[in-house]
């Protein structure tokens, strides 16, 4: 139990176990070949960074995580989030960002990669062009590409929609996240 005044400690996990074991479940789907996309979505503040991060820090050795995020900047970042994930590497375009992504998963002998791409709802074009295109081909690669999203933007976003509407078929899981119960709310305040 926290103390009165102190920050709830963030790895705590409350009402998550059912999407944490799916996460789990498609990491090992991933490493058989047999890649997903995890599409984790909710409204804002409702934990689905948390549950991602919780979820990287659980990871076997032979497992590398690379993670990128969209900024809600005026003018998007091109490959803002795969520049993140590979810093000093060029990329020139989607598709050159494309190929370095399989490329890592491949290179993933024994083990897989997990990718994550956080506040995909700000992404530029470039960026929805590559997570539509790996998970249009994410079924043979040892790669499970973890995308977060805000649901309250989405309706909004007919970019993101096209991509979310694409990525579906056995190689996808959808999270939605759902507010805490009452009880879960009182636990972690406490």
């Amino acid at each position: 139990m926290a103390e009165r005044g102190a920050l709830p400690d963030s790895t705590q996990l409350l009402e998550r176990d059912r999407e944490f074991d799916q996460l789990a479940s498609a990491l090992r789907s991933a490493r058989d070949r047999h890649g997903m996309v995890a599409l984790v979505s909710g409204e804002a503040g409702i934990g689905k960074t948390t549950l991602v991060r919780r979820f990287l820090r659980t990871l076997p050795g032979d497992i590398r995580a690379l993670a990128g995020s969209c900024e809600d900047l005026i003018a998007a970042r091109v490959l803002g989030p795969f520049r993140e994930m590979l810093p000093g590497t060029p990329m020139g375009n989607a598709d050159a960002a494309a190929d370095l992504l399989i490329a890592q998963a491949e290179r993933a002998a024994g083990g897989a990669l997990v990718a994550v791409v956080d506040d995909v709802q700000w992404a530029d074009d470039a960026s929805l062009d590559v997570i539509r295109y790996i998970g249009r081909r994410i079924g043979t690669l040892s790669l499970l590409l973890v995308v977060i999203f805000r649901t309250e933007q989405e309706p909004e976003n007919a970019r993101l929609r096209r991509v979310l509407g694409a990525l579906s078929g056995h190689s996808t899981l959808r999270l939605e996240l759902a507010g805490l119960s009452d009880d879960a709310v009182r636990a972690w305040s406490e």
